[in-house]
């Protein structure tokens, strides 16, 4: 899982990653971040963004 710094080094280049949670695999990039929330940018998506609970995040890659 990504460290403090790692999130806002990510946040700052609004890097793309992938999260898998809650049985799902999501990739988007990354568009804010709050305590318990990450919100992604997801391009094929119809609402486009998408909020991730961080506790429900399992494993990330970027």
């Amino acid at each position: 899982m990504a460290t403090e710094t790692q999130w806002n080094a990510l946040l700052q280049r609004h890097a793309t990653i992938t999260i898998s949670a809650c049985g799902r695999v999501i990739t988007g990039d990354l568009y804010n971040l709050t305590d318990s929330q990450v919100i992604l940018i997801v391009h094929n998506k119809d609402g486009l963004f998408e909020v991730i609970e961080r506790s429900d995040i399992v494993d990330m890659s970027w």
